[in-house]
């Protein structure tokens, strides 16, 4: 992982991170995983519905939110 930090104009500054390809991918399927064991989707008792069903019904602005933010607690 990369971090690069550059100040800015008065107390601002401008943060850019660079992750790994294969990192992000293994956080994203950790995270659908973790989605999937916890969804209620009708039709299938709890955590047992398929996985391309529980990402039907996700939204993927929620879903990336969450990748985004397991990514950054654990570097």
């Amino acid at each position: 992982m990369q971090i690069n930090v550059e100040n800015q104009s008065k107390s601002t500054i401008k943060m850019t991170v660079v992750i790994p390809n294969d990192k992000v991918k293994e956080t994203y399927n950790q995270v659908v995983d973790a989605l999937v064991d916890t969804a209620e989707i009708s039709g299938f008792r709890k955590g047992k519905a398929p996985k391309d069903k529980v990402l039907e019904k996700t939204d993927p602005a929620k879903l990336n939110g969450e990748v985004v933010n397991k990514l950054l607690e654990t570097y």
